[in-house]
Parts: structure tokens; sequence; C-alpha cells
């Protein structure tokens, strides 16, 4: 399961599982609050801190985020990322980005898509192997989180708008900063057939 498929086979069970948690959700069998997190069930219910990322408000929610997934998925497969390294970005990195969010305020999270801006933040570290600059990537980021805290706090005048944006950018640079971390530190972070650029270039001269 954790070869060089492995983002792609942990991208597809992350969003069979957020399917589930809907369906569980639309049919009346459960309510978003039962899976969703908010500071005061931490202490009581901890679990929220993994159920969370598997619940969505609406359909449009989930298939947003779903899409997001196979992307992350098979960009991730490309680079030769583990599947390992891939879930463990997904549950960690999303949590820890959520968690000033969380604390400081009273409202109820859920949605992948904390989660899932990690591990484009964490893909964008490796992407300079292919000839992109990383601080290219990150300003495009950071230029697109501002323009939707603008959208959001102008236009729309919504909290629960800025407030997602920051969640998300706080997300993507706690990916990279994860994964930039995990690989000073020498951990194996990839498939036993990672892809290799220059053994790919040096087939087609």
């Amino acid at each position: 399961m954790f070869d060089r498929s492995g983002p792609v086979v942990a991208a597809i069970i992350i969003a069979l599982a957020c399917s589930t948690v809907f369906y569980l959700e639309v049919s009346g069998r459960a309510d978003k609050m039962d899976f969703g997190v908010k500071k005061n069930s931490i202490a009581q219910e901890p679990y929220r801190l993994l159920t969370f990322s598997f619940t969505h408000d609406g359909f449009s929610h989930l298939f947003s985020n779903i899409v997001a997934l196979l992307l992350a998925g098979a960009l991730a497969r490309e680079i030769g990322i583990s599947g390992r390294t891939f879930l463990l970005l997904f549950l960690l990195a999303g949590v820890l980005a959520l968690l000033p969010a969380l604390l400081l305020t009273g409202r109820t999270f859920a949605g992948a898509s904390a989660g899932i801006c990690a591990i484009f933040g964490a893909l964008s570290v490796d992407f300079e192997r292919y000839g992109f600059s990383v601080s290219w990537i990150f300003s495009l980021f950071l230029l697109g989180m501002l323009a939707s805290l603008a959208f959001g706090f102008f236009l729309l005048e919504s909290a629960t708008q800025v407030l997602g944006t920051l969640v998300h950018f706080s997300a993507f640079f706690t990916g990279a900063g994860i994964f930039w971390g995990w690989k000073i530190m020498g951990l194996d972070l990839r498939s036993t057939e990672s892809f290799n650029p220059d053994q790919a270039d040096a087939q087609f001269h």
C-alpha cells in the first residue's frame, strides 16, 4: 500500500472516509456536531481532533475537498512521497494548523481542507527538484490567500470566510515546515520506487 502508489491509495481512503461520514450526516444517523471539533469538546472528546477532518458542511464542501485530495495524491505519487508520509502530514499538520483558531474561538471546525493545504505545502518544498522556485510558490500561495482574505472581509463581510482562509494559510506553511524539518532530520519520506527527475532526463538524452 505504501509504495509509489501509496499517496493515491491514501487519498482514496481519506475520500471514502469523508464520504461515509457525510452519508451518516445527510441520512440523519449522525450530526455534524458528532464529528466536528471545537474548543470546549477537546478535553472530554479528544477523538474529534481526528474526526473533524472527515466531516463536511454540504456536498459542495465535500466534493471540492475530494477533488483536491486526489490531485494532492497524484502529485505526491509523481514526486515520490510515500503513502505513510502523506497520511501523517494530513492528520498531524492539519491539527497543528487548526489549534490556534480552535483555542481562540468558540467555533466548530470541520473539513479536510486543513490537511490538504498542509500536503500542498509539503509538496511545494519538493518542487525545487523540478526547477521550480520554492519562494515563488510560497509567494503565489500568499497572494492567493491575501486575495481570499480581502474577498471575505470586504465583499462578503464574513468572519467565517476570513477565519477559514487563515487556517488554510497556517496549514500550508505548517505542512511545508514539518516536511522541511523531516528532510533536515534525514527521515525516510519517499516510496521505494521514488521518481528521480535526473534519472528521467538521462533516459531521454
